[in-house]
């Protein structure tokens, strides 16, 4: 939990660092920049931690395959680049309502391609996570 409160409040503060920082003019660079450098980084702490002798590639199923192309076109290039487009035109607090609105997602296609089960605290968990972005969407600070 601490990892991911941590990782939460990085990403957050390099958000709004990112909309100041002296980056690439191109969003497809600056998010290549960042995704090339975030992946080096996991791929060397993930080699140092032994996590390259549990990979078995004869269990990798295809629709576990699938699922990672989904990811990597729809989840990092096309998304990744849209969010640093978004930091350079629109507040932060607006941009960053997809981490909100991400795990709804997940949880319906999770539903709809793996046959996962939604339970009523999911259901729940959803209203308020919708109910937020809603407030936040509507917020209008002073001069806009």
């Amino acid at each position: 939990m601490v990892v991911i409160l941590f990782a939460n409040m990085n990403w957050s503060l390099g958000a709004l660092y990112s909309r100041k920082a002296p980056v690439a003019r191109s969003n497809l660079l600056a998010a290549a920049m960042q995704m090339t450098a975030g992946g080096v980084l996991l791929l060397i702490l993930s080699l140092a931690a032994g996590e390259g002798s549990r990979i078995s590639l004869e269990t990798i199923s295809l629709k576990s395959s699938l699922s990672l192309a989904y990811l990597v076109v729809f989840g990092s290039l096309m998304g990744f680049t849209a969010f640093i487009w978004l930091l350079k035109v629109d507040r932060a607090s607006r941009v960053a309502t997809h981490t909100f609105v991400n795990p709804i997602v997940a949880i319906i296609l999770g539903w709809a391609f793996g046959n996962e089960v939604i339970t009523l605290p999911m259901l729940a968990a959803g209203g308020v996570i919708i109910f937020s972005v809603a407030l936040i969407l509507r917020y209008h600070p002073e001069g806009e």
